[in-house]
């Protein structure tokens, strides 16, 4: 292990001033602070490990200010890691300690500790000193990205803003001036004066030698709660000093006066007090010693800060929510104003080459728009800033540092703050896109000329053996119009001795997927005459518009008759000399006629080699004869343009050893002597070759062995043809399938499948179930108020929380389970082997990962939380056949949709249509409510259940329990005449929308009064917003006034609305409620219903969620 002398490192001049500077923060030793353990755990999110720390180095010590995953708070120097990492100005990562030799030995290494991994980013503060590190340490070897490195080295930079706040605040309070002139016309003998006493905002409290207060002004009064005759002649630690902090009190007291020195004389210090009713407060100290006759005294100057601490972290928190938010964002993001730069994350940096924010700022927001779309983007701005419908996103070429051209998706918004317009800007680079679509361009362009230009016919064929699809070939080749074929069979073209040749190939490869061998067969041109065509291809299994064959045909007709001329030549040859053998031997005498005859043998041999040689010579294939070892003997011009040689020549003599030159796979020679050998020939022999240039093609050989007379091989001879190609482009027309039946299977939004493939795999999965005999779970899921995504913040927003959501259902299934979207906002699931049981888990599963995701729009601190209704069914439990299980499950949403059923309410509804004339128009008037604010139904059914808890714990009678079933139904009904937009806004009401809404009690009385038998809720209805301090509505009842019926609404109707999630807040925890309900006991609500309220409901345990920080300390209004 190396242990780190800083001192001899850097210089002891270096290491002193160092530490001076560490000390003047006073940071070391304090007490925990929950804004530097926030920034711990943030660095051990980032990074993803179990610890990390912010550490300080002092003389002999690492001290630990905060930690996430370690229980001491401090080791020895000898064992800091962070003694290294303030060494250097960047980020020290140690990926493997036991590979560094500054490292390997370390106890935390050796030991149980078992530490592998280590990153710290030293603290440097504006001096330029290290004081100490914010780490992140894991017992596993690992590696950082580049983000999570700049990302660490960004939270220490954080660390240090808030130690230089913290020394800031601790200076920088201009109103202590005034204080410290007072205390030093109090030390140079002044004496106290009384008019500074009682008019001092600050609290001024003076003490004798042993503690005792001779002064207390007003404003001590005020703060501490006590008068002054109370407080005078008693110990001022006695009186305001926390119990905890009282014997440091009186010893750093005794010490001022034996030394007439302190930490507090003379300096300002932040420190915990309490008040006359035990609650603690925050203040800021100063203290001032004096003589007064020979007595030392001593005068506090006190101030209450706990509004400046409590402002100052909530300053510090949102800081730090919008830089993890804009931070962590993958798209580029930033923030101008009036085209001045104002903020940028580090994607955009990243984007466009920007080393730092400052250097982007040096730099005018237009220059980073390609001058031929600046125009387009100026005028998008100007029209979008005069109200117009703009789109917001679109496509835009953007110029980086360096020069070089960027294809982004552009999303802007504005908003206006404190009087100033701002602009955001949203960019994601979309070039490598912009290049791909370029690249499938260009290849579908070269498919297209390949099938349209190119010398093969190019079919596509249906098993029944109709003609789906032709190439324009077929009329340069045939002679025929493509429309001549298509729809109908090719077999009355094909000649009759071939036709069952034919079909034998296409039913083999049906079978087996495409042709063995290529097919050589006649097919009547539109001429009249024969052709010969050679087919090959392959079965389109699996294409989603097509199934048949793909055949390639190529005409060889010249080929074929110079085959069948040649052979007739051997043929004849044969034949001749056989003849002339017989009249040889027959006609001896007839010598004369038999030479003149052999010299018209001769003639016609050499007619046909003639004629053979031009065929050699002038053939578009390539034509060899080589020897069994594999040396060419002859070659014609053609097979040497194939090979890359000049001369046919120059093949013979370059090509000596085929095996090895000639063929790409080893062995391949080999192959080929073998086939040869064992058949006499080969047919459609189809090899990758290397040309003499380097260059490797494709080639297809057909050859045959030539025997002399005693059945000895002579040699191979053959030809060969370029299939190159053919070969691209059957590779190109698979990959294209391929991408093809991807993209038709898959939602292009959350990349989920489709409602089409869903219902194949339904399928599928369903007869896998009925052959296995499992189960098989069916969930529908509709995203609740969806549409108010889509209203209140635009479609983009709409589909960003459809994405969230599939991912979240991909996160919370099983790796075999299969999700699609199955229409709009609703998915769908497919759950191989899940019971009833596993539903519900599943279904409470969905429900927490979904709460936990939330969406909070740009520029809100409200996280709006996101839930599901999902209707289940399992296979084949809930139905006899796969339809009716899908059947169940919708209908199983509809319920959950609706808000279920079968609840006290309804029971409650059913006796109210039996037995209350004009009662069922009334229900209807309620469930169009239901209708315009799915929250109504809930929250009424909600307060019917805390209106009878309150009544049952009062004591009320059947008859007055009844009384208020019936109006806790009802009591909303006059939002019938609320407007929707108002009824669903997100957020604070204006006046005039309040005032809207207050009017809907004065509306539900109305109604309800029409309907006979029922005027006995209308006090319910008409005043259970009055509040006990008179300050309600609508007739601004005060206490005893509110009917008890409306008192004990009042309080079920404000628990339910502070607890009930809401579409654009999520709803506080029961003990928060029920709080708020005990603090306005008296004020807003009776005390004697609140009472009964808590006696009869006892609080829920409080939930710890993201989105609960943010909920507003009173309770909401029931819009």
């Amino acid at each position: 292990m190396i242990v780190v002398d800083i001192a001899m490192i850097k210089d002891q001049a270096w290491e002193t001033a160092r530490l001076e500077e560490l000390h003047a923060y006073e940071i070391l030793d304090s007490e925990e602070e929950a804004i530097y353990s926030d920034l711990a755990k943030l660095a051990s999110h980032i990074c993803g490990v179990p610890i990390a720390l912010i550490t300080f180095v002092d003389e002999g010590r690492q001290w630990f200010k905060a930690k996430v995953g370690l229980e001491i708070s401090e080791t020895p120097l000898s064992m800091a890691f962070c003694a290294h990492a303030i060494l250097q100005d960047d980020v020290l990562v140690v990926s493997d300690t036991t590979q560094d030799l500054r490292f390997a030995d370390n106890p935390f290494v050796t030991g149980d500790s078992h530490i592998r991994f280590y990153a710290g980013a030293p603290l440097i503060t504006p001096s330029g000193y290290a004081l100490g590190t914010i780490c992140a340490v894991d017992t596993v070897v690992r590696t950082l990205e580049p983000e999570q490195i700049e990302a660490l080295a960004a939270l220490s930079r954080q660390v240090v803003n808030l130690l230089e706040t913290r020394r800031k605040l601790r200076l920088s309070d201009e109103a202590l001036t005034m204080r410290d002139a007072s205390a030093a016309a109090l030390r140079t003998g002044q004496g106290r004066s009384h008019a500074i006493l009682k008019s001092a905002l600050d609290c001024i409290i003076s003490i004798d030698s042993f503690g005792n207060i001779l002064e207390f002004n007003p404003a001590a009064e005020e703060t501490f709660g006590y008068t002054a005759e109370e407080a005078m002649g008693r110990e001022l630690a006695a009186l305001i000093v926390p119990e905890r902090f009282r014997d440091a009190h009186r010893q750093g007291l005794s010490r001022c006066l034996e030394t007439g020195t302190g930490s507090l004389l003379g300096s300002r210090v932040e420190v915990v007090a309490q008040r006359k009713d035990g609650a603690e407060l925050s203040v800021e100290l100063a203290l001032v010693a004096f003589d007064n006759a020979g007595k030392t005294e001593f005068t506090a100057y006190l101030r209450d800060i706990t509004e400046r601490v409590a402002t100052l972290e909530a300053l510090q928190a949102s800081e730090r929510q919008f830089r993890a938010v804009f931070d962590s964002a993958l798209d580029a993001i930033l923030v101008s104003s009036n085209g001045e730069f104002v903020y940028a994350n580090s994607s955009l940096l990243n984007l466009f080459g920007f080393l730092s924010e400052e250097e982007l700022a040096k730099v005018p927001m237009w220059t980073l728009v390609a001058p031929e779309d600046r125009e387009m983007v100026a005028t998008r701005g100007m029209l979008r800033a005069q109200g117009h419908d703009v789109l917001a996103s679109y496509e835009v070429r953007c110029v980086r540092a360096d020069g070089s051209m960027i294809d982004v998706e552009l999303y802007a918004s504005a908003y206006t703050y404190q009087g100033r317009n701002y602009s955001v800007v949203s960019l994601r680079d979309i070039t490598d896109r912009k290049r791909m679509e370029e690249a499938i361009s260009e290849s579908e362009e070269r498919y297209r000329l390949l099938a349209e230009f190119g010398s093969d016919i190019i079919t596509v064929i249906a098993f029944d053996g109709t003609v789906l699809y032709e190439s324009p070939s077929l009329t340069r080749v045939l002679g025929y119009e493509p429309s001549e074929f298509v729809g109908s069979a090719s077999a009355r073209v094909i000649h009759p001795e071939d036709l069952e040749l034919v079909n034998m190939a296409f039913h083999d490869a049906m079978w087996k997927g495409g042709f063995a061998e290529p097919v050589t067969y006649r097919i009547r041109h539109k001429n009249g005459s024969w052709r010969y065509l050679e087919m090959t291809g392959n079965t389109l299994t699996g294409h989603p518009t097509m199934e048949g064959m793909i055949v390639h045909s190529r005409d060889v007709t010249d080929r074929r008759l110079a085959q069948i001329e040649l052979e007739s030549a051997h043929e004849y040859l044969e034949a001749r000399v056989e003849e002339r053998t017989a009249a040889v031997e027959e006609a001896n005498a007839s010598l004369q006629a038999e030479i003149a005859e052999r010299m018209e043998i001769e003639r016609t041999l050499r007619a046909t080699e003639e004629k053979f040689r031009g065929i050699f010579e002038n053939a578009s294939e390539g034509i060899f004869q080589t020897t069994p070892e594999g040396k060419y003997i002859s070659a014609n011009p053609a097979l040497a343009r194939i090979y890359g040689y000049s001369t046919p020549a120059d093949l013979v003599a370059g090509l000596t050893d085929i095996a090895d030159k000639l063929y790409v796979s080893p062995g391949r020679r080999q192959e080929f002597v073998a086939r040869i050998s064992d058949d006499g020939s080969v047919s459609n022999f189809e090899s990758q070759v290397l040309r003499a240039d380097g260059e490797v093609v494709w080639i297809s050989e057909n050859a045959r062995v030539v025997r002399g007379d005693e059945g000895e091989i002579l040699y191979y001879e053959g030809t060969v043809e370029d299939i190159t190609q053919r070969k691209v482009l059957e590779v190109e027309r698979e990959s294209m399938l391929r991408e093809a039946i991807e993209r038709a299977d898959h939602d292009p939004l959350t990349g989920l499948l489709n409602h089409r493939a869903f219902h194949k795999r339904w399928n599928e999965e369903a007869d896998r179930a009925q052959r296995d005999g499992s189960p098989l779970g069916v969930a529908i899921l509709d995203l609740d108020n969806f549409s108010f995504f889509n209203d209140a913040y635009g479609h983009a927003v709409g589909d960003d929380v459809l994405r969230r959501v599939a991912q979240t259902l991909v996160a919370c299934c099983r790796g075999y389970d299969i999700l699609g979207r199955y229409g709009g906002d609703e998915f769908i699931m497919i759950l191989p082997g899940m019971d009833a049981d596993e539903m519900v888990i599943l279904e409470e599963r969905l429900n927490d990962g979904l709460s936990r995701t939330g969406f909070r729009p740009p520029g809100s601190d409200n996280l709006i939380p996101l839930t599901v209704s999902i209707g289940a069914a399992v296979f084949p439990d809930d139905g006899g056949s796969r339809t009716d299980v899908l059947a169940c499950a919708a209908e199983r949403l509809g319920r959950a949709k609706s808000g279920g059923g079968g609840g006290a309410s309804d029971t409650v509804r059913a006796a109210l249509n039996r037995t209350v004339e004009g009662f069922p128009m009334l229900n209807a008037l309620v469930s169009a409510v239901d209708n315009k604010d799915r929250y109504t139904r809930r929250h009424s059914e909600d307060v019917l259940v805390y209106c009878l808890e309150i009544a049952e714990e009062m004591g009320m009678d059947d008859a007055a329990k009844q009384r208020i079933e019936i109006a806790a139904l009802l009591h909303d009904v006059g939002k019938i005449g609320v407007p929707d937009d108002i009824l669903r806004k997100p957020g604070k009401l204006t006046d005039e929308e309040f005032e809207a809404v207050k009017q809907h009690p004065t509306i539900g009385a109305v109604i309800v009064g029409a309907v006979p038998g029922l005027s006995d809720t209308l006090d319910a209805v008409r005043h259970h917003h009055e509040r006990w301090d008179g300050r309600g509505y609508p007739a601004a009842l005060r206490g005893l006034e509110i009917p008890l019926i409306a008192r004990v609404m009042a309080v079920a109707d404000a628990f339910s609305a502070m607890t009930t999630n809401r579409p654009y807040r999520k709803g506080m925890p029961e003990e928060k409620a029920l709080a708020i309900l005990a603090d306005g006991a008296g004020t807003q609500w009776d005390p004697a219903c609140v009472q009964a309220f808590l006696a009869a409901h006892p609080p829920a345990p409080m939930v710890s969620d993201e989105g609960e920080a943010r909920l507003a300390e009173e309770p909401p209004a029931d819009n």
